[in-house]
């Protein structure tokens, strides 16, 4: 389950490397559940490369902390941990899709933004923003910023907070 604890900082080198363990086998496990909906929709042979996935975790990490330290907050809300793992998924791109070109169009074009599409359910999760609201063309129009734009954590986590707010998940 998602741990929504972020001090890494404070905690000694050993518990610092937990948790990066604990959010990688987390995000693996749901890396696990997204790969067998593309294998339905004929997308195979993805895979989660591990040492990007660590890369990506200890960057989210990093950039949270620093964002804690400069704020003086004790904790980061949900929308940044949201936004800031997002803007990592998508700059660092742990999910790997073996060639695309014997692939038809449409397949192609949905290999191309699989890890903006992980990264963006992922933050809708975390948000609690319930993803079968939003219009199509919203949706459309966040993957294409999350793969042809520079992502900056902080905009994510303001996106991730309005979504929520017009589009909250029912508990």
């Amino acid at each position: 389950m998602f741990d929504e604890t972020n001090d890494l900082a404070e905690l000694p080198e050993d518990d610092q490397l937990k948790r990066i363990v604990r959010r990688c086998a987390y995000l693996q496990e749901t890396f696990e559940k997204y790969n067998s909906r593309l294998i339905t929709t004929g997308l195979t042979g993805a895979t989660m490369n591990k040492v990007l996935l660590i890369n990506c975790v200890e960057s989210y990490f990093l950039d949270i902390n620093r964002l804690k330290a400069f704020h003086g907050m004790e904790r980061a809300d949900r929308f940044k941990i949201a936004g800031y793992l997002l803007k990592w998924l998508c700059k660092i791109k742990p999910i790997q899709i073996g060639p695309l070109g014997d692939l038809p169009a449409n397949l192609q074009k949905r290999g191309l933004v699989v890890n903006e599409n992980f990264a963006l359910i992922h933050a809708l999760i975390i948000a609690k923003v319930d993803k079968a609201k939003i219009e199509q063309r919203l949706v459309t129009s966040l993957l294409y910023s999350a793969h042809y734009r520079d992502l900056n954590g902080g905009v994510m986590a303001m996106q991730m907070e309005t979504l929520a707010r017009a589009y909250p998940r029912a508990f």
